[in-house]
């Protein structure tokens, strides 16, 4: 039996969100995007919440829909009251995905569902594994049934926590997340993991990355491969199965190199190694516009390759897309923006030096500045509200032979 299922960004922003205070306080300059997100706080697109999302599944005997919200972080309050009406989300199931404030910081603001007065459910299930479970324990120790520790109020949010495996399926809500341990943080020789999830075969969830482990891109693969087609090192597909609809990926370090995220050009690099038809930048902080990473995005879709390439032979010199990145391999780009330049310009030559550097593993020893040599991919920003959808069909057929709709393709290759 099919089900529908949505996707919806809640949240699209990094840990600070936006707009941020400094453009407020320090006014002089303000970017761009906080000066439209002070003007236009209820229509602005460049006003961002914590990294969140909302899958929504429908069932065909008519009884009311699932709700899985993942990351319930700082902003989830201004969230909810901004979007979970327009998308009659009421009755939700939590999905956490690591153990920061800005995952889970939102936890005690659950409490209205729960109220015994105007509630709308009696607990909440909330689904994460044993590393994230002990980690959001040690902060709000007064969210768990735990007699030793203090509590200030009876009236607690009611928590049914389901403590999940790191590397097999979990079933949620009646759909399968296929959870992968991505690195998100390194402090000395800690590493914070940050679960990605594959969501029924259709969408890849990466919100907090910097570093994909062997293992990991080992098992993603896999996975993958049960019912979709993955691009060969050199880009060919020999397969006739469909590929992965949607991927959506941290690009907080836009063009930098900062250890917790993702750059343009590593979520980019990541995308075509899984032959995403569509990718999410997500995790996007103040500074350029959200019209200016639009506008990038639809131009980056029609670059053309500076290799030769014919349909019969597929693209000749062509990087070898599964080369070895390093944990801490440092492909930053030079950027002016110590002197706040956030211009559309500033942009579109960043953002094709980033693609650039995290191409091919000889791309730093190539010419400063040189030519991208792959085609450009359908990309585009993350913004709170954004919604898509798709039909999960049975096993017997592909989760998405309806594709993704919602999302209208950039033309380009």
């Amino acid at each position: 039996m099919a089900k529908r299922i949505s996707f919806t960004v809640i949240g699209s922003g990094c840990s600070t969100a936006s707009p941020d205070p400094m453009c407020r306080l320090r006014p002089d300059p303000c970017c761009p995007p906080c000066k439209d997100a002070f003007a236009n706080p209820l229509t602005s697109r460049n006003v961002r919440g914590n990294t969140s999302a909302a899958i929504r599944i429908e069932h065909d005997d008519g009884a009311e829909p699932d709700t899985i919200v993942i990351d319930c972080g700082k902003t989830f309050r201004e969230s909810a009251l901004h979007l979970f009406a327009r998308e009659d989300i009421r009755k939700i199931t939590l999905v956490i995905t690591h153990a920061h404030i800005d995952a889970f910081g939102g936890l005690d603001d659950t409490r209205p569902w729960i109220s015994s007065s105007a509630g709308v459910q009696d607990h909440i299930d909330v689904y994460c594994t044993r590393l994230t479970h002990d980690g959001i324990k040690k902060t709000f120790y007064w969210l768990f049934d735990d007699p030793s520790k203090p509590k200030s109020t009876n009236h607690l949010p009611k928590f049914r926590w389901h403590i999940m495996p790191d590397d097999e399926d979990w079933k949620v809500c009646g759909i399968t997340l296929s959870p992968f341990q991505f690195h998100h943080a390194k402090h000395g020789t800690q590493t914070t993991l940050c679960t990605a999830f594959l969501i029924d075969h259709s969408v890849l969830y990466a919100s907090d990355v910097f570093y994909i482990p062997k293992t990991e891109w080992t098992g993603l693969r896999e996975k993958l491969r049960e019912k979709l087609t993955l691009p060969t090192r050199d880009g060919q597909y020999t397969s006739s199965r469909p590929r992965l609809q949607v991927a959506i990926l941290d690009a907080t370090s836009v063009f930098a190199f900062y250890t917790p995220h993702f750059s343009v050009g590593q979520a980019i690099a990541t995308a075509r190694r899984l032959g995403a038809l569509r990718t999410i930048f997500t995790g996007i902080p103040h500074g350029y516009s959200h019209a200016t990473w639009e506008a990038w995005c639809r131009a980056f879709a029609q670059h053309h390759a500076a290799v030769s390439s014919t349909p019969e032979e597929g693209p000749k010199g062509m990087p070898d897309l599964w080369w070895d990145w390093r944990e801490q391999e440092r492909r930053a780009v030079e950027t002016t923006n110590g002197e706040r330049d956030w211009s559309e310009r500033s942009f579109f030559k960043h953002a094709m030096e980033s693609v650039r550097l995290w191409e091919s593993e000889e791309a730093l020893r190539q010419q400063k500045g040189g030519p991208a040599r792959l085609h450009g991919i359908d990309t585009r920003p993350a913004h709170d509200g954004m919604t898509f959808s798709w039909t999960s069909l049975q096993p017997t057929h592909h989760p998405h032979d309806a594709r993704a709709e919602g999302l209208e393709p950039h033309r380009g290759h």
